[in-house]
């Protein structure tokens, strides 16, 4: 979390790079965390009037149904700082489900897969025909194990196999 140096592991090969400086760096992503609201309205306003997208996948962008567009948003940015599961506190992380859980077209389905075909809860954003928005949790802690995006015959995502924070970049946690 110096923002140093970060790590990723791609189709097994540990890629070591230097920590990018702009908005994700994770100073200022832990800086921002520590600034949320615990209020689960008060969150889901924050996110839904971020100046920047935060989305690690975009539903829908540009050409969302109309009157969805801060909905997308929030649910997008919720779900780009939950990839960050160790990092946020427990009382931050309700916070965001409970605001998730205030968006409308927002609903649960169990046994939902991942990208990986673990099974879990599904919290979906279903915008109809203009597809469908996935957060993958883990049963019984909830952790945060990927998000995938449904739309028509199309299914594009990412899991989280493993997180953690380490000492050194590509030490696994």
């Amino acid at each position: 979390m110096d923002g140093v140096k970060s790590a990723l592991r791609v189709k097994g090969e540990l890629k070591i790079t230097d920590a990018e400086k702009g908005p994700t760096h994770p100073g200022r992503t832990r800086q921002e965390v520590e600034r949320f609201p615990a209020d689960p309205d008060a969150l889901l306003e924050r996110f839904r009037t971020l100046e920047r997208e935060r989305a690690t996948l975009s539903l829908c962008q540009p050409n969302c149904p109309a009157g969805t567009a801060a909905d997308v948003k929030a649910f997008g940015a919720i779900g780009w700082y939950m990839k960050y599961g160790p990092l946020i506190p427990s009382d931050t992380a309700a916070a965001m489900y409970r605001a998730l859980a205030k968006i409308p077209n927002v609903k649960i389905e169990e046994n939902a897969t991942d990208m990986d075909g673990r099974r879990g809860v599904g919290v979906v954003l279903d915008l109809g025909e203009a597809g469908k928005q996935y957060y993958i949790l883990a049963p019984g802690d909830y952790r945060y194990l990927g998000t995938k995006i449904v739309d028509g015959g199309e299914t594009s995502g990412m899991s989280v196999l493993a997180s953690g924070i380490v000492d050194e970049a590509g030490q696994v946690p």
